[in-house]
């Protein structure tokens, strides 16, 4: 595995959607900032072709009808709003992708090898990578989920050489990405040892499986109790932080409502004032009961003894009725890492990459709550 020079990571950025996308790889998402300049965007077009709209529809188109007048009004509103806020995301969306690109391909630890491709299905992609063998010795499969939505979507097919980029993100986790090869880049791709009987090979989803600790085991009290009162401050925050955010959003939401009520009455500024004042005592209502639930919920759902601790690896979220991911563990009896997916107690987890360990927390009950394994160590 090769080290990235400045060189080779400018030419890695220009060809940079020859990097294929993976449906594990978390997005990048619109900021908070750039949802309050939407939000606010949004609020003003909103009142601004309200008003310009009215006065059309009044003076001059004249429309009769009172149904035509305000389904013509609120339509043509509405279509404004969605067009100023949908044009502001997908530019802000656009500017979080590079920039994301940007941060993992120049500014962070890189590393860049060559895996040959041994099996295409779906939006799995199954690749052999050059040099890199197991505990015993022997080569691995990494099966690498591609995403597969859109209009252009690119995979490489069996035989194919692919580069294989291992980074890492904002926070310094271990992250892999894989690039298909074009002239430019063939220049990195070395000869990968193939295998004659790959199908009997060891596959898994991500290197970092390879470091699990297999077996699960029992905590003391103490380490049980650790690791509960970690996760329920982490959910505490987590839930504050939403909180926050949906108050900036009441806070909007409530005080354009306040402005268009003043705006139908006789302008007195002191009204203004009053009905500001009034909405916005309304959102910080709403934020404290929020807060509040949240964190009797949170309470709730956590559990109070442990049973057994293992290490996992995040996969994915499962979209179902019970808060659900899919995790890679060891599986004792078939003595090999598996794949299976867990419904889990935890009532906020933000969303993470593969490649991410966990301790699984099993209750007396048999309920599951995921804690993360960042900075902790826990000794036998």
């Amino acid at each position: 595995m090769k080290k990235v020079g400045v060189k080779e990571r400018a030419v890695l950025f220009k060809n940079r959607r020859m990097c294929l996308e993976t449906s594990f790889r978390q997005k990048e998402k619109t900021t908070l900032w750039q949802w309050v300049i939407i939000m606010i965007c949004g609020i003003a077009t909103f009142v601004r072709m309200a008003e310009w709209i009215v006065t059309v529809i009044m003076q001059d188109l004249k429309i009769k009808s009172r149904a035509v007048s305000d389904i013509f009004g609120t339509s043509f509103v509405l279509l404004c709003v969605c067009i100023v806020c949908g044009t502001l995301y997908f530019i802000f969306r656009a500017y979080n992708y590079r920039k994301a690109w940007y941060d993992f391909l120049l500014l962070r630890h890189l590393e860049i090898n060559t895996a040959i491709v041994k099996k295409v299905e779906n939006k799995c992609v199954t690749y052999m990578e050059n040099g890199r063998v197991d505990a015993d010795g022997k080569p691995y499969l990494i099966d690498y989920q591609v995403k597969v939505s859109g209009l252009f979507v690119r995979k490489p097919k069996v035989a194919d050489s692919i580069l294989v980029l291992h980074g890492e993100d904002k926070r310094h986790n271990e992250v892999t990405r894989i690039a298909m090869v074009n002239d430019e880049l063939r220049k990195y791709v070395t000869e990968v040892k193939d295998v004659a009987k790959w199908e009997a090979l060891n596959r898994y989803p991500h290197d970092m499986a390879l470091k699990l600790r297999r077996e699960a085991w029992v905590p003391t009290q103490e380490q049980a109790n650790d690791l509960l009162e970690k996760e329920l401050k982490n959910q505490k925050k987590i839930q504050l932080d939403l909180v926050i955010k949906a108050s900036v959003g009441y806070m909007l939401a409530f005080g354009a409502l306040a402005f268009c009520v003043w705006a139908d009455s006789e302008r007195d500024v002191g009204k203004l004032v009053l009905y500001i004042a009034i909405a916005e005592l309304i959102a910080v209502v709403f934020s404290v009961v929020s807060r509040k639930g949240g964190v009797e919920n949170i309470q709730r759902t956590t559990p109070n003894k442990v049973k057994n601790i293992q290490e996992v690896l995040y996969l994915n979220s499962v979209i179902s009725m019970n808060r659900s991911v899919e995790l890679c563990v060891w599986d004792e009896k078939k003595q090999d890492y598996v794949q299976r997916v867990y419904p889990i107690c935890n009532m906020f987890l933000k969303e993470k990459k593969i490649g991410t360990v966990y301790y699984m927390l099993t209750g007396i009950v048999g309920e599951h709550l995921l804690v993360e394994k960042e900075h902790i160590e826990i000794e036998d």
